[in-house]
């Protein structure tokens, strides 16, 4: 991880003065769900300076942002992988850095690996086979019920309807 501090401007037009804090803070969660890490990015959210921008018509508003250049990279990748972040806009202030061309895979947790079972040994039927053991009694009942199934359905087909008054 890089500790090299960038400033950034990230502004969107959608949101009041009120509203952009909380919504620049929704990074942090969807960058979770990617595999991405902000490390101390709430702590420099809330030491972000919120500045008028100037409009003929609505009142809007940016933050100025000192994050490390990992979290810049990240909320760059951010906004371009998911459509809810189309609105940012992310602007790098520091001289001679370049957060566009930043492609990283997601830092995914490992995996636990399973451990492997074991089989157990079978216990042997072939003696009582051998001696002319009968079958099981749950395998003739299966078949008395699926026997039995279709008899019900066809008598009670022939009962006739009750009358109503």
């Amino acid at each position: 991880m890089s500790k090299k501090i960038v400033k950034l401007e990230l502004t969107n037009s959608r949101f009041s003065k009120a509203d952009i804090r909380d919504h620049a803070s929704e990074f942090v969660s969807y960058s979770r769900y990617s595999g991405f890490t902000l490390v101390n990015y709430t702590d420099d959210l809330r030491n972000a300076k919120l500045l008028p921008i100037k409009s003929d018509f609505n009142e809007l508003f940016k933050l100025l942002l000192e994050t490390t250049l990992d979290n810049a990279k990240v909320l760059y990748q951010l906004t371009k992988l998911y459509p809810s972040f189309g609105n940012w806009k992310i602007k790098c202030l520091t001289p001679g850095v370049d957060i566009t061309n930043y492609v990283s895979k997601p830092t995914a947790p490992e995996k636990k690996k399973k451990k492997k079972v074991a089989a157990k040994p079978v216990k042997k039927v072939v003696a009582s086979v051998a001696k002319g053991a009968k079958k099981p009694k749950a395998s003739k009942a299966a078949k008395k019920k699926s026997a039995a199934k279709p008899a019900n359905k066809k008598a009670s087909a022939k009962k006739p309807a009750k009358k109503r008054r």
